[in-house]
């Protein structure tokens, strides 16, 4: 499928792998694993790869301007797993990674307060 998409200009193209590398390099950073905060800290990096600093606002850093919502998901050994998700539209932050999370188990179900 790939080599048939269609590509209308390579800005985006270019942003998506720029952030992917980022990410891909700061992950590497935590061979052990990361904790919550430090997987927030992953969404909420702002250093753009193209220009080799951090940036406000650029749709080359991880934090990206049209992120939606932003999730981080634990999981343990003893099965008790974590959904931890941004709350963008609650206090008014966006991109979302740079809003307050909250956390949800797993084990609870829909049936969470």
């Amino acid at each position: 499928m790939h080599a048939r998409e269609l590509v209308p200009v390579r800005g985006p193209v270019e942003g998506a792998r720029l952030r992917y590398a980022r990410a891909a390099a700061l992950l590497e950073t935590h061979p052990n694993g990361l904790s919550v905060p430090q997987a927030v800290a992953i969404l909420r990096d702002r250093y753009d790869l193209a220009v080799g600093a951090e940036r406000p606002v650029s749709a080359n850093t991880v934090v990206s301007t049209d992120t939606l919502q932003s999730v981080v998901i634990r999981t343990r050994p003893d099965g008790d797993h974590e959904l931890w998700i941004a709350e963008p539209h609650a206090d008014g932050y966006t991109p979302a990674p740079l809003a307050p999370y909250f956390m949800l188990r797993f084990r609870d179900g829909f049936h969470a307060g």
